[in-house]
């Protein structure tokens, strides 16, 4: 697809595109060029946004990438650079229809005006981020587990209207997880996400 860029009419711009152009479309690759501040959870919201566009305008089940998410170690230093990479890679993990994610880039750009966005540097030496990415990679490739629980598994003198948390090991199918829960004595909730922690929320005693 054409670029589209943060802010402005990307979105209407997008819309149009799939309406006009969708039979010839194998695959949605959304490029994201970070400005400003970027967080995980502000491109999270983009990939969001774009997710509500495929839906309305016949894209829904047309692969969806991410491409060119990262951060460059020399802007915001390697530890604030390993962080994104492990929210991105849960995010990503909580959304399921999203098939594939392309950080950017492998190894630091060594030329006259370096980027500095690998996960290694350009003598090849590993940065915080190629660990943090490394750990994402082996996380998922283990089963789910729950890593802790508020209130802590058997608290007695519970509140009837507490908040019960559940903090999963890594991100998560959030709609396959809610409706897999089982609840003795069953109450109604509303569920509330943060990263791959559920929080059931009473809605009545």
């Amino acid at each position: 697809a054409p670029e589209f860029y943060y802010g402005g009419q990307w979105q209407q711009q997008l819309a149009y595109f799939l309406d006009h152009a969708l039979d010839y479309v194998d695959v949605i690759d959304h490029h994201y060029y970070l400005e400003n501040t970027p967080t995980a959870e502000a491109v999270l919201k983009e990939v969001d946004a774009t997710k509500q566009i495929l839906d309305a305008h016949g894209a829904a089940n047309k692969p969806f990438w991410i491409t060119e998410t990262g951060l460059p170690s020399q802007t915001w230093g390697e530890k604030i650079q390993a962080s994104f990479f492990t929210e991105m890679c849960d995010g990503v993990a909580a959304r399921p229809w999203t098939q594939k994610i392309f950080f950017y880039d492998l190894v630091d750009n060594p030329g006259e005006h370096p980027t500095l966005w690998g996960i290694v540097r350009t003598d090849l030496s590993p940065k915080l981020s190629f660990f943090a990415y490394q750990a994402a990679i082996a996380a998922y490739k283990k089963p789910l587990a729950v890593s802790s629980t508020h209130p802590a598994n058997g608290t007695q003198q519970v509140p009837l209207n507490s908040v019960i948390a559940i903090e999963f090991s890594r991100g998560v199918n959030q709609a396959s997880v809610v409706n897999a829960l089982t609840i003795i004595p069953s109450f109604e909730f509303t569920p509330d996400w943060s990263v791959h922690t559920l929080s059931l929320i009473p809605t009545a005693r």
